[in-house]
């Protein structure tokens, strides 16, 4: 099994810098850098201090989705498992190794494994659906936008393939009995009907879906407040109309954290309001560098709980000989 999952890891890793490669040789990427150099910075500090608040939202929504099988958890708590899940997000391991991290750290806070799992893959679902409702909200000033039929098509029928599978998801909830006997419907079939009762209330809605929402919205307002820091002269509503399916597809588990897939979505997407190819280039590499910074926190509590369970050794583990180690397994 490692290997497999090593395999997978160079090859996500190869298709990154891959991407990364071939944008940055279709562009001047010398005036990129010198764009990136230029950055403001106020606006520096303006978009870090943003994508802490998002963070914040993250912990809330997280919180919430444990709410629903009814685990109390406090927003602290919730704030801790976040920022380190943010950070493993970062790495190689991307998303996959953020969201096990996450679960670990929810599971060392007292919430059982299984209720963890679930609420992961909630938060996970609701920030894919939240996604595809803006990308479905903004398509019709967005296919104005873009000259080739073809890719007008392929938008079309990838979101409908993608609302049709969220679709499918809910409508789980009132799977038959008989079909419950297999335990992977049987969970799925729990968490959509959960998910519907959470949902059925007015307050419900907004606190289950409301926090994804504003974690969409601020990835616009980042993108732009970036832009607006490196001169780049783009409307916020033309972000707000190309933005959504750029993160859309850096949501998709091929690459390490988005990296390379989201400079290529945003040179394309920003191109079509005649944004020049490396001041895109600049936005999208301002934006994922600002990620990996906001992030090291999550790395520097990680290693301090880490170190404070070490050194919490109960006596009785403690070794019998003086200077005798633990076997490892």
């Amino acid at each position: 099994m490692i290997f497999p999952r090593r395999l997978l890891l160079a090859a996500k890793l190869i298709f990154s810098i891959g991407l990364i490669w071939y944008v940055a040789s279709k562009i001047d990427f010398d005036a990129a850098l010198a764009q990136l150099r230029g950055a403001r910075p106020a606006m520096v500090l303006l978009v870090l201090s943003m994508f802490y608040l998002q963070i914040c939202a993250g912990a809330l929504r997280f919180r919430e989705f444990l709410k629903v099988f009814d685990v109390p958890f406090g927003f602290l708590q919730s704030l801790d498992t976040c920022l380190i899940g943010s950070f493993f997000s970062q790495t190689m391991i991307s998303f996959v190794g953020g969201d096990t991290m996450r679960l670990f750290r929810s599971v060392g806070s007292g919430v059982p494994a299984k209720l963890a799992a679930k609420a992961l893959v909630l938060d996970r679902g609701s920030g894919f659906v939240v996604q595809l409702a803006l990308i479905v909200l903004v398509l019709p000033f967005l296919l104005p936008k873009i000259p080739d039929a073809h890719m007008k098509a392929s938008l079309v029928l990838a979101v409908i393939a993608a609302a049709g599978a969220a679709a499918v998801v809910f409508l789980l909830a009132r799977l038959p009995g008989a079909l419950r006997r297999f335990k992977v419907l049987d969970i799925i079939a729990d968490v959509s009907d959960r998910v519907l009762r959470r949902i059925g209330t007015a307050g419900g809605l907004l606190a289950f879906f409301g926090y994804s929402a504003v974690m969409a919205l601020m990835n616009v307002v980042i993108f732009y407040a970036i832009a607006q820091g490196l001169n780049v002269p783009v409307g916020f509503l033309d972000c707000l109309v190309l933005l959504p399916v750029v993160f859309f597809l850096s949501m998709l588990p091929i690459s390490i954290s988005g990296w390379g897939v989201r400079e290529g979505a945003t040179v394309v997407a920003l191109g079509l309001v005649g944004v020049p190819s490396s001041s895109s280039l600049a936005i999208s590499i301002s934006y994922g560098l600002g990620l990996v910074l906001v992030n090291l926190p999550g790395g520097a509590l990680w290693l301090f709980a880490k170190r404070r369970h070490e050194t919490a050794v109960p006596a009785e583990d403690a070794p019998l000989i003086p200077g005798a180690t633990h076997a490892k397994d």
